[in-house]
């Protein structure tokens, strides 16, 4: 079977089980939280106006609104755009269906699937059970759910998958020149993309950039070029990172995460506030000088104190969002949760053990396994996907170390792109580890022959 045909067959199977989740009755999305704001009024949909189905209910039909300004910035708001216009145009000018976003982040939600399956250097049965065992992962009721909703992890995981995708391709060493500088280009945006898709995942652009780096070094053919990728793509990428972090870009939360962290999880285990205040030139009446820098600062002068922060975030770490999937009319009951192929998340929350050691521990292998194969693997695709392994890996830890430090509030829902750089961490590691024991590498086609057919 080609490469092209099964991604073709892993997408289908994948979209028919997006279409029975997102838009056959009982029609899947998520409760809002009071979140919804920040994203829907900037395109000009008001969120519910009913209090009592936050958190407890999800909602088909909202109401349109005269644009806002909100100083919060996410690509979400590019899906959202374009569901509004295909509302207004396709199904009324008087409410917005949410479907009409589900189906736009669905649709690309498939092209990103495409793309990242048929990037996969594998032979054709080690690529075949490779796809069939992320079908259970990117399909989950856990992810897709999301996209019925105003939630901007669905930018997340589609600017993820999207980015994984061309991470893959610029390893193709027989492409052509035009199509290096294709993938290289598509790998800044999607990367800037993904940083800008929630303010916590700004810091990925550092890793990206040090793949990026890696990946090319070797690939341009005189010195002054090298230089000249590695410092263009670090103005962009940590310019990108300077203006989130230093504008206005995330004013609406960033006062607000801070006053969450102090109260809900500094206050609760501190063993005398005040002194912890003082040390940060605060006190309990007036805390607006507390900034992110102070509360690293104040973590790293108690260590164990941060040890003990991530071990209660590990035990999180794998649950899924508890906010209710149905719209009250086909609910049984407030908060009920869907459990349309919810098998791979199910199994995490019932096996996996909530122990930061087991985290570090996967992690860790996940960056030895990715290293073994860079340095010692005599096939350039095994080679490159260890780069990517790495790469994942250490995006993982990430995200996992901003969630659990500036994210007090919810860390279910703000360990969601964890979770799925876990996955994918963890079955990417198992799937070299067998390629590189049983020798399976002569076998893999070519992208050259693949992009040219």
């Amino acid at each position: 079977m080609q490469r092209a045909s099964m991604a073709l067959l892993f997408i289908i199977s994948a979209g028919l089980i997006m279409g029975l989740q997102l838009f056959c009755h009982p029609i899947v999305g998520i409760a809002d939280n009071t979140d919804f704001r920040r994203i829907s009024t900037q395109v000009g949909i008001s969120p519910s106006a009913d209090e009592n189905t936050l958190f407890k209910y999800a909602n088909l039909t909202y109401s349109f609104c005269p644009r806002q300004k909100v100083e919060y910035v996410s690509s979400e708001a590019i899906f959202c755009n374009l569901a509004r216009v295909m509302n207004r145009t396709l199904v009324s000018k008087e409410y917005f269906d949410i479907r009409c976003l589900g189906l736009v982040q669905a649709l690309t939600y498939l092209v990103a699937l495409y793309l990242f399956a048929y990037s996969m250097p594998m032979p054709a049965r080690s690529l075949f059970i490779f796809l069939a065992c992320n079908l259970f992962i990117w399909t989950d009721v856990c992810i897709t759910s999301y996209f019925n909703s105003f939630y901007s992890e669905s930018a997340s995981v589609i600017f993820l998958l999207l980015t994984l995708g061309v991470m893959v391709l610029m390893g193709a060493k027989d492409s052509s020149r035009a199509w290096r500088w294709i993938y290289r280009a598509g790998f800044l945006l999607l990367s800037l993309l993904l940083a800008f898709s929630k303010s916590q995942h700004l810091i990925m652009l550092i890793i990206l950039w040090g793949f990026g780096v890696c990946c090319t070094w070797p690939c341009l053919p005189s010195t002054s070029m090298r230089w000249a990728w590695v410092l263009g793509t670090a103005v962009l990428l940590f310019g990108g990172m300077a203006w989130g972090l230093k504008s206005n870009a995330y004013a609406e939360t960033k006062v607000n995460n801070i006053r969450i962290v102090l109260a809900t999880e500094i206050k609760p285990h501190s063993p005398d506030y005040d002194r912890d205040l003082q040390e940060m030139n605060a006190t309990r009446d007036d805390i607006s000088r507390v900034t992110l820098r102070q509360i690293v600062m104040f973590y790293a002068r108690h260590p164990q104190r941060y040890l003990e922060l991530l071990e209660r975030r590990a035990q999180k770490a794998f649950s899924h969002l508890g906010f209710g999937n149905y719209c009250e009319a086909e609910s049984r009951q407030p908060w009920e949760q869907s459990s349309k192929f919810n098998l791979w998340w199910q199994f995490k929350e019932r096996h996996y053990p909530k122990h930061l050691w087991f985290i570090a521990g996967i992690l860790a292998s996940g960056l030895l396994i990715g290293g073994g194969c860079r340095v010692k693997s005599r096939t350039a695709w095994i080679a490159h996907l260890g780069l990517v392994n790495m790469t994942l890996a250490v995006m993982a830890a990430g995200a996992f170390l901003i969630a659990a430090t500036f994210e007090a509030n919810g860390p279910e829902k703000h360990l969601f792109l964890f979770n799925v750089l876990f996955d994918e961490v963890s079955a990417l590691s198992v799937f070299l580890l067998g390629l590189s024991w049983w020798g399976r590498r002569a076998t893999a086609p070519t992208h050259a022959a693949e992009l040219g057919t």
